[in-house]
């Protein structure tokens, strides 16, 4: 067991750069990994979307961080403290090289999900963090109102401050979490300022993080669009000028969804889309969103601009075909139902969730939600690192009901640049049979074409396969797509061709 006390810290914040005392953590302790993994582990027996993290020279390690913290509230423009000086005891889970002679110095942060605590930041980034060389870490972040009260209704929790005590009650039992969620922006700040700084606790003492990149999706993408607009940006910074987070990937969640920007504190509801508050705040570090069609057709007012400069460097990334993260581990053999975390749980008796289009006569889409998201963190990293300027992409061109407009082929318009579309063995849209929606919303689902619309549209299987290949081959020159992730999926597509032109998937 290691230990940390830093109230000390406050001291040092005001030689680095006369900012606000904010640090309140207590104590760090590296829980040992014993004989059973610990809860979502990068590697779960069974899970597609799981990684040997040692067969790469990585390690995972797991830290009770513990202190007090205190929530917000936003009045004539600044924060300030709402509930002050809340106890906590939270769990953070960091991967890195075993050997960190050889770390990039780029460490990605995560908060968890509120709902049972998944990852789908690291998953979906899992192999590229790695490949490059990077770091990462997932803080516990408490909740929301719907997982409370799906936990206080059930037999099973949901709530991620909740979810790992059910799974391990002994290795988890030190864990707590007070009814204010908003503790979250205080709790995560200081967990990752830790991490950057020497303490006798740090993994990373070694060779400190030059650089933090922020990654979330859905409510955990939320999360960072209310740091960076209420300004936790800037009062948890490490100084007047070196930011604690150097960029950020906000993943579907839109300024105009209900949640796109998250209460500050338990005290109070969502607020409304028409709040100033709610647009993207320039700060001094780029910001990329990405959106599926989901998020768009939900919410169609207007979006920031696309900069170069800061303040305010900023992408807007918007995919077609994809609703939410249905499609985020799809290339990696992974759905809803098989992450680590959930297969943990179904060891342990938790119960399965029923598929609910398992009726529903046409499969899911396929469009590679993950490849796009990957190149997006890595266009992000090279602006901090380098300052390489990402592509810019055309927003998905909307009807005047603010729903996305579909070609002959009825696939979308507009967007980012996806092969799928350019060269189609299928039409991507939706279906109004009750079979075919999830959670009362409707599913993106893929209709193929059949094999003989295919064969006059390109004589034969191998002018398919050379137009999608040369297609391919622009978007990695773009940097839409990673050449790792084309190979990928060129080997796809070759299969998925040889049986489409051949009839079998009609």
């Amino acid at each position: 067991m290691t230990y940390s006390r830093i109230a000390w810290f406050g001291a040092m914040l005001l030689l680095a750069g006369g900012k606000e005392a904010v640090a309140e953590i207590e104590q760090v302790k590296k829980i040992p990994a014993g004989a059973r993994e610990i809860y979502n582990a990068a590697e779960v027996k069974g899970s597609p979307v799981s990684v040997n993290l040692a067969e790469y020279g990585y390690v995972e390690e797991e830290y009770f961080v513990s202190g007090t913290a205190s929530s917000f509230d936003y009045k004539d423009g600044s924060l300030v403290e709402h509930n002050k000086d809340l106890p906590y005891v939270t769990r953070v889970v960091v991967r890195r090289p075993e050997d960190m002679a050889t770390f990039s110095g780029v460490l990605h942060v995560e908060p968890e999900h509120p709902s049972k605590g998944n990852t789908s930041h690291w998953v979906a980034m899992q192999h590229f963090i790695i490949n490059s060389g990077d770091a990462y870490v997932s803080v516990g972040s408490g909740n929301d109102p719907r997982q409370r009260e799906l936990t206080a209704q059930g037999e099973f929790p949901t709530a991620q401050s909740d979810i790992a005590k059910w799974y391990d009650p002994e290795r988890y039992k030190a864990l707590q979490w007070p009814e204010d969620d908003g503790i979250r922006y205080q709790v995560i700040s200081d967990a990752v300022r830790y991490f950057r700084t020497a303490h006798d606790a740090n993994p990373f003492n070694d060779a400190l993080p030059d650089v933090a990149l922020a990654g979330g999706w859905s409510f955990t993408g939320s999360f960072w669009r209310t740091y960076v607009n209420y300004g936790f940006h800037e009062k948890f910074s490490i100084s007047t000028d070196k930011p604690l987070f150097d960029g950020y990937l906000v993943g579907i969640s839109s300024r105009w969804n209900g949640l796109g920007v998250l209460p500050l504190n338990s005290d109070i509801d969502k607020d409304g889309m028409d709040k100033p508050v709610r647009d993207l705040r320039p700060i001094n570090v780029p910001v990329i969103e990405f959106l599926t069609e989901f998020e768009v057709g939900e919410g169609d007012g207007p979006q920031v601009a696309d900069s170069n400069k800061n303040p305010g460097a900023h992408r807007l990334y918007e995919i077609g075909a994809v609703i939410h993260g249905d499609q985020l581990l799809m290339d990696q053999g992974g759905d809803r139902f098989n992450r680590g975390q959930l297969i943990q749980l179904y060891r342990k008796g938790y119960p399965k969730e029923a598929d609910a289009l398992a009726e529903c006569q046409y499969p899911l889409s396929d469009i590679p939600q993950g490849p796009y998201v990957r190149a997006a963190l890595s266009n992000l990293r090279e602006w901090v690192m380098n300052n390489q300027l990402p592509p810019h992409a055309q927003e998905l061109v909307l009807d005047e009901n603010g729903q996305v407009l579909r070609d002959h082929h009825q696939n979308p318009l507009g967007g980012m640049p996806v092969a799928e579309f350019a060269v189609p063995l299928a039409s991507y849209t939706t279906d109004a049979e009750p079979q075919c929606q999830r959670n009362g919303r409707p599913a993106m689902l893929r209709k193929n074409f059949s094999s003989q619309q295919l064969l006059a549209m390109y004589g034969n299987k191998d002018n398919y396969l050379k137009a999608y290949g040369d297609y391919l081959d622009a978007m990695v020159r773009e940097r839409w797509v990673l050449e790792s992730d084309a190979k990928m999926l060129k080997n796809k597509m070759a299969d998925l061709a040889t049986d489409a032109f051949a009839g079998k998937g009609e």
